[in-house]
């Protein structure tokens, strides 16, 4: 089992939004369920060598409504 992560957020005024966390030093945090990330590293197709550095891609632009 992975360890969850944690995301703080704050509103347009910079002030903290409040998640429902519970966990101790990480109070009023979101706990993060999933997350995906990808790494692709280019290859030759004939010869399978590397043929570029490693491309990393942003994470999905995914929005969420938080309800109370």
């Amino acid at each position: 089992m992975s360890n969850p992560a944690y995301l703080w957020l704050t509103d347009e005024n910079g002030s903290p939004m409040a998640g429902p966390s519970l966990v101790s030093g990480r109070k009023g945090a979101i706990e993060l369920k999933s997350l995906t990330h990808n790494v692709n590293i280019p290859v030759d197709g004939n010869t399978g060598r590397l043929t570029d550095a490693q491309e990393k891609a942003a994470p999905q632009d995914r929005r969420f409504i938080l309800a109370d």
